[in-house]
């Protein structure tokens, strides 16, 4: 499994399929639901940039997978 395919199954865990897992503790650790859906949307943000970053500069090199 290439790094981007790991990038992109991680944003999608968090952002909305591990939501409801993480959401608790997250919501334990700040106090506030606010919080932690920032948190978790940065979170699953972040993932979906490397993703993006990843097929870019795998593109590059002529490689797709």
């Amino acid at each position: 499994m290439l790094y981007k395919d790991m990038a992109l199954m991680l944003a999608l865990f968090f952002n909305p399929f591990g939501f409801d897992a993480v959401q608790y503790s997250l919501l334990l650790l700040t106090g506030s639901l606010w919080k932690a859906n920032f948190v978790l949307y940065c979170i699953a943000g972040s993932f979906f940039g490397l993703y993006i970053w990843f097929t870019k500069s795998l593109n590059k090199f002529g490689k797709s997978e």
